[in-house]
């Protein structure tokens, strides 16, 4: 397993200004995808791009990344999903969900179900970009991962059928090296495999979104 690079993967401070202008720019070029979602992926696990995925018929699926200012930090919103005995339960995640008919693109999905799980203004967001579409196996879903911005800190309300607590985490946290563990997970096939994760308010931080927090720390490392 390729390993994260210490060096640049140190506790941090970010301006939310230059991040987000950095990030607007950049979201616009080529992404590192599968080379960065391989840092954060349970052993031996497989994977299969956006494209080849089709033949399986997956389902759509988008989250919102978001982005906001806090006491001079930059911040985002994770939820932990209620426990419901489906593939992801009880794990932690952005704001997300599969797509709705009424949508009318995989941007309005991940700003729809950001509203209803944690009440974050649509009208408060601006997308600035997204980051690379990651297939998910157990579940059958393709996740197209959006970074948004939102100028204040929103007021936060947590949707008790789906999301069982809300967290708002310094992203410095995920380049803090201290964070980046690995432990045996039990996957839903019930399969123990080795999996990095990020040890983040004492809960595990692993899956699909751990690898979209991967890519999402090279991008901002090239920085540097």
């Amino acid at each position: 397993m390729r390993q994260l690079n210490e060096k640049t993967m140190q506790q941090q401070h970010f301006s939310f200004r230059e991040l987000t202008a950095y990030l607007e720019e950049r979201l616009r070029k080529p992404l590192p995808g599968r080379a960065s979602h391989t840092l954060m992926a349970p052993q031996n696990r497989v994977f299969i791009d956006s494209q080849e995925a089709q033949i399986l018929h997956p389902r759509e699926s988008s989250v919102l990344f978001l982005l906001f200012p806090e006491n001079d930090h930059v911040s985002t919103v994770l939820i932990k999903r209620a426990k419901d005995g489906s593939a992801h339960s009880g794990q932690l995640a952005f704001p997300g969900g599969k797509k709705d008919p009424a949508d009318k693109d995989n941007r309005d999905t991940a700003l729809r179900e950001a509203l209803e799980e944690t009440n974050i203004r649509c009208e408060e967001v601006r997308i600035l970009g997204s980051l690379s579409d990651l297939y998910i196996p157990p579940s059958n879903f393709i996740v197209h991962p959006f970074i948004g911005i939102s100028e204040k800190r929103p007021e936060l309300v947590p949707d008790p059928k789906e999301v069982s607590l809300i967290y708002t985490p310094d992203i410095s946290w995920f380049f803090d090296p201290g964070k980046r563990k690995i432990k045996d997970i039990q996957m839903f096939h019930g399969n123990l495999l080795k999996t990095p994760y990020f040890d983040i308010y004492e809960e595990t931080l692993w899956g699909a979104t751990a690898m979209i927090i991967s890519e999402f720390i090279d991008v901002v490392n090239e920085r540097h």
